[in-house]
């Protein structure tokens, strides 16, 4: 990574030294001295490095010896690798064999890593000899994470602090006298960060905007402004390959004579022409349709047709202090620290009014109490810059700075995504993983959560199965990713586009591959975006070309077959073939990856089976498949037993589950979705004592829940369950089930039982949701009651048969049983 990144990797690379500098098989070979050599001058260099990270920005020699010390630091982490990955390699051949493990089987292996160790070391002793004439200091280490996440419902409320005034304004245009014009345009005009995106969801959301509109529609626009893409959200239309004038044709019918509110967000449009085309294609909806938009540019605001644009100030200092004040403490505790409050006003202020550098250094400081830590804020030298339009970077940066230095490489990765991108944070997790980032899930979780917690992530929205949690990144927060990641990353969309030297991942936007980029020959990751179908000939150079690939990402990349080469790839973590059409099958040898930790093989509708060697994927955790198989072999996916997620889709043809699955003890997500075949057994699910997660969607031949399940009695936390066609009955023994916090049953339409006692089905629950049969409704009259008062706040939605138990006001008991009441007669 960047150099502001290297203490936090030179520390990780002295703990993997030690740990394997007394393995067993490094022993063996006789590695083990060296090992502790390098680990000694390691350590030594780690000791001044966080100056030495400080000084760079002064010193351009500082730059060159951390640069030095870079390459040194990701041949170390490749011999790591090369030792760790042969030790899996003979893991796997003693479970074929089961002789003991002969660690001196390939002496050639054994003398090329002790020369590669020689001269790593010999370079690493010249590069700390060399230290000494910069006089680094020896300085305190990382500060850890200490805060928890704040909840989501407390960060919405932060967000649209003092913008109250405005969100009356916008929504009084909406309503206004333009009510009797066939198309008008408004536009919210102002910097990166001031809280336009925010603001346009208030009116988006405003009681009387909706009652006011017959349809209503959000288009994130960002740089590109793309007409079909904007249609295409529209109509929401799925079909890459329907021709323009047809999509046209389709949004002309969608909008015909009815009164529409679109909101275009983040426009950036110099092409006045490009609008024109837009425009024409929405007049013929009802007088008095809207547009609203959001733009950092006065003249976007011009060539969409609105001469007046709103154009949003800051926030008021007591508001900004307000909201500082959220950010950076527990309900009411600033009270406890007035001298805290005083350095907090002068921190606030110089913030000049924007929401995003409000949020962001008050999350950061959010339970620190010590006075030196909110005084360095306040005086920090980043204050001291030029100004630009965007100063918030100052403040971005700032808070980037102050994070520990694992955190700050897991935020900085971040920028091999696009603007605007729905992102999984399930999914980053397992990309930290494979960079090795983090060492487990449950600390890319608590990492996550920090960083949303600082605002650096935005718009965090869980599943109703909790299995997948979606969140999205402010453009500033992109641009910062971008901005600290440096030449370490590069987005490459021209053929002859110059490539840093230094590149370690690459998001390829273009769908041939440029020869420049095959002498790269140390890329960790290869993304590439391009959703269409290409030669073997395009894939074949990225095997061969970068061996040291960690991720491998070709999401909805098409081609029919994956080289037998792939194994060359040793240390390969991630490999992402989602939504590939075209392929058929696997070559036997990508079951020589046995660092692999995530598969991902959803949507690859043609693929035939999983090689018959999956069992030995032995690193893997995270498993999700789409395949033509009857069943799975009894030595295969149940022999995973790294497994900690499976996801099984579109397995249009599998009728059942093997009973290794049992096997899977570590499991803790679990999801079945569009199987139309598939049959649960009664022992299905049986031995799988860690799963916390189950989502079933759309099994029309699943009839009861197995029996098998009990055993996850003591750990399930969610169980969702939709479309299920067949499902006649919820088994009595979840009221067993002393974990489940969340329960969503959602169209099944012959559910004809309910548990008899349905208070200690939600004995435990925080969320219970259940839609069934309207005709059938009434046979619960009575458990619906019980379920409810049960619960101390209430809603009921009369439109349809949707009972949801949540958190609401008091005030709702009456109305509920009102409609109750009305519902039962």
């Amino acid at each position: 990574m960047a150099n502001t990144f290297l203490f936090g990797i030179v520390r990780e690379i002295t703990q993997k030294l030690a740990s394997l500098a007394a393995d067993e098989v490094a022993l063996a070979w006789g590695l083990g001295e060296e090992l502790r050599r390098l680990e000694d001058t390691a350590t030594t260099i780690e000791a001044v490095l966080l100056d030495a990270e400080e000084q760079q920005v002064r010193s351009r020699a500082v730059r060159e010896w951390l640069r030095r010390l870079q390459d040194v630091v990701c041949d170390i982490t490749n011999v790591v690798d090369d030792i760790a990955t042969e030790a899996l390699r003979r893991q796997v051949e003693n479970q074929i064999t089961d002789k003991v493990t002969r660690f001196l089987s390939k002496p050639k292996f054994q003398l090329q890593m002790g020369h590669k160790i020689g001269n790593i070391r010999k370079r690493l002793d010249e590069i700390s000899a060399d230290a000494r004439q910069f006089n680094f200091i020896n300085r305190d280490s990382d500060m850890p994470v200490t805060r928890e996440r704040e909840t989501y419902s407390y960060v919405r409320q932060s967000e649209v602090a003092g913008r109250d005034n405005d969100t009356e304004n916008i929504v009084k245009e909406l309503l206004g006298d333009s009510s009797n014009f066939e198309l008008s345009v408004i536009a919210i005009v102002g910097i990166g960060g001031l809280g336009k995106t925010t603001l346009a969801k208030c009116v988006y959301d405003d009681k009387r905007v909706k009652a006011q509109f017959d349809l209503k529609e959000w288009v994130y626009v960002s740089s590109n402004f793309n007409l079909r893409k904007i249609i295409e959200n529209i109509i929401e239309n799925q079909n890459p390959d329907l021709p323009l004038e047809r999509l046209q044709i389709l949004l002309r019918q969608k909008l015909e004579g009815k009164k529409f509110l679109f909101v275009l967000d983040d426009v950036w449009i110099t092409n006045p022409n490009e609008w024109i085309d837009l425009r024409d294609l929405l007049m013929v909806g009802a007088k008095g349709s809207k547009i609203l938009t959001t733009t950092r540019s006065e003249s976007v605001s011009r060539i969409v047709g609105c001469s007046v644009p709103y154009k949003l100030q800051g926030l008021s200092d007591d508001d900004s202090t307000s909201l500082f004040m959220k950010c950076a403490f527990e309900e009411r505790k600033d009270k406890e620290h007035p001298n805290l409050v005083a350095i907090g006003k002068e921190i606030a202020k110089k913030c000049k009014g924007v929401p995003l550098a409000v949020k962001t250094l008050g999350g950061m400081l959010f339970s620190k109490t010590e006075e030196k830590e909110w005084v360095s804020v306040l005086n920090n030298d980043i204050w001291k810059l030029d100004e630009s339009e965007d100063g918030i970077m100052h403040a971005l940066r700032l808070s980037f700075d102050q994070l520990p230095s694992f955190m700050k490489r897991c935020f900085a990765y971040c920028a091999i995504y696009e603007k605007g991108d729905i992102l999984c944070e399930e999914r980053l997790i397992q990309l930290w993983m494979a960079q090795g980032f983090i060492q487990s899930e449950d600390i890319g979780s608590q990492c996550f959560n920090e960083l949303s917690a600082r605002s650096f992530f935005e718009d965090v929205n869980e599943s109703d199965s909790e299995i997948m949690t979606t969140f999205k990144m402010h453009d500033l927060m992109h641009d910062l990713a971008r901005s600290v990641i440096g030449t370490e990353f590069s987005k490459i969309q021209d053929q002859k586009q110059d490539i840093p030297k230094c590149v370690r991942h690459v998001l390829l936007a273009r769908p041939t591959f440029p020869e420049l980029l095959l002498k790269f020959k140390m890329l960790w990751t290869f993304k590439w975006l391009f959703d269409d179908y290409v030669s073997l000939i395009c894939v074949d150079p990225i095997i061969f070309s970068f061996r040291y690939l960690r991720v491998l990402d070709l999401y909805f990349v098409d081609f029919e077959e994956l080289p037998s080469s792939i194994k060359k790839l040793k240390y390969l973590r991630f490999l992402n073939l989602f939504g590939n059409s075209a392929i058929k099958r696997l070559p036997t040898s990508i079951c020589k990856l046995y660092n692999l930790q995530t598969l991902i093989l959803s949507e690859t509708e043609y693929l035939k089976e999983l090689p018959k060697d999956t069992w030995k994927l032995i690193s893997l955790r995270h498993l999700s498949v789409t395949s033509q198989q009857k069943s799975f072999p009894e030595r295969g996916i149940g022999c995973l037993t790294s497994l900690l997620t499976l996801s099984i889709s579109a397995s249009r043809y599998l009728e059942s589950l093997p009973n290794s699955m049992q096997n899977l003890t570590v499991l803790e997500d679990l999801e079945f979705s569009f199987c139309t075949k598939l049959c649960l057994s009664r022992n299905d699910m049986k031995g799988l004592y860690n799963l916390q997660r189950l989502s079933i969607t759309n099994l029309p031949r699943l009839v009861r829940i197995p029996l098998g399940l009990q055993h996850a009695a003591t750990t399930l936390k969610c169980l969702y369950i939709g479309y299920c066609l067949g499902l006649i009955a919820l088994p009595e023994w979840l009221g067993t089930f002393a974990s489940l916090r969340r329960l969503t049953v959602i169209n099944c339409l012959n559910l004809t039982s309910l548990p008899q006692d349905p208070l200690t089905l939600v004995g435990s629950l925080k969320f219970f949701l259940v839609c069934v049969n309207d005709s059938i409704l009434p046979k619960f009259r009575f458990q619906i009651i019980a379920l409810f008062m049960r619960f101390p706040t209430v809603a009921a939605k009369e439109d349809c048969s949707f009972l949801s138990i949540c958190h609401l006001g008091i005030n709702d008991w009456m109305q509920l049983f009102v409609l109750l009441d009305q519902r039962f007669k």
